[in-house]
């Protein structure tokens, strides 16, 4: 049985219309508010950087020519350039002093994240802590001022920068092996059933194949909401048979919220849910 964060990415939709998708009329100030401040000061500070370059070669020419007035007016000029420079960046550096650990603890930067994704429609909700947004799942990780997309631990949070990163994943061609994942499933199917005693061609729940899988390959790291991004990417994908020959069937409803179901966002936005699976062979 493969490592289920094997089964990678996919596209398509699907379902009922997403929960938690913010309007972008509600997006309020953060993060990438004081970003953009901070770029127009460092513009500044760029720019009379470039001014006191250009007054010290100013002051090197009149050396080497020895143009005694010229010398002395370009030290002067070099002089209060850097001392405009130094105050501008002792003020940057209280203004970049952001707390940025406090605001995503707070919630604010998720929320802050879903009003730019939203406002640039591209979809995402929250479930449990983590933010979904086809096909990634994102995890915001204070206390080291980072976040998590697929796992992969990113420092470059500015929020509009993340959620370009997400729509290219989205646009990403999918690399799901839908093949690799059904065999897996029925393999914990299979397990499930004979440690219960259960029939085959009965329906299991899918959080008990979940507990499955993840205890047999370790893999802690492999959350939920990426195992139920997988399902729904194997439901997307058509393939229903496995190479035994037994049926892949869903529930034939599984739209009501509750314990033990799984939640997934599609590509156009829509909530998906599944709860249970069942293998029926031709005897069942």
């Amino acid at each position: 049985m493969g490592d289920p964060s094997d089964y990678d990415r996919g596209h398509d939709d699907d379902g009922e219309r997403a929960r938690g998708v913010v309007d972008p009329e509600h997006t309020t100030a953060g993060y990438e508010s004081e970003l953009e401040h901070l770029d127009r000061e460092i513009a500044a500070l760029v720019k009379g950087t470039q001014l006191a370059l250009t007054a010290a070669r100013k002051a090197q020419r009149a050396s080497a020519q020895g143009n005694q007035s010229e010398l002395v007016a370009a030290i002067v000029a070099v002089r209060d350039r850097l001392a405009d420079l130094h105050e501008k960046a002792s003020e940057l550096t209280r203004d970049a002093d952001y707390d940025l650990t406090a605001w995503m603890q707070s919630g604010g930067y998720a929320r802050e994240l879903m009003a730019l994704a939203a406002a640039s429609h591209l979809p995402m909700v929250e479930s449990d802590s983590k933010l979904l947004c086809y096909p990634s799942v994102l995890q915001v990780m204070p206390a080291e001022q980072a976040i998590t997309i697929d796992r992969k631990r990113v420092r470059e949070v500015r929020p509009s920068r993340v959620v370009d990163v997400l729509r290219a994943n989205s646009q990403r061609r999918s690399r799901f092996r839908a093949e690799a994942f059904l065999e897996a499933l029925a393999s914990a199917y299979d397990l499930w059933i004979a440690h219960k005693g259960g029939r085959h061609g009965s329906h299991v729940k899918l959080m008990n194949l979940y507990s499955i899988l993840t205890l047999l390959n370790g893999s802690r790291a492999y959350s939920k909401q990426e195992f139920a991004r997988d399902i729904y990417l194997l439901d997307q994908s058509g393939l229903i048979e496995t190479k035994d020959g037994r049926i892949l069937r869903f529930a034939a409803s599984a739209t009501t919220r509750g314990g033990g179901v799984l939640e997934t966002v599609a590509k156009g936005g829509q909530v998906k849910i599944y709860s249970t699976i069942a293998l029926e062979g031709p005897n069942d």
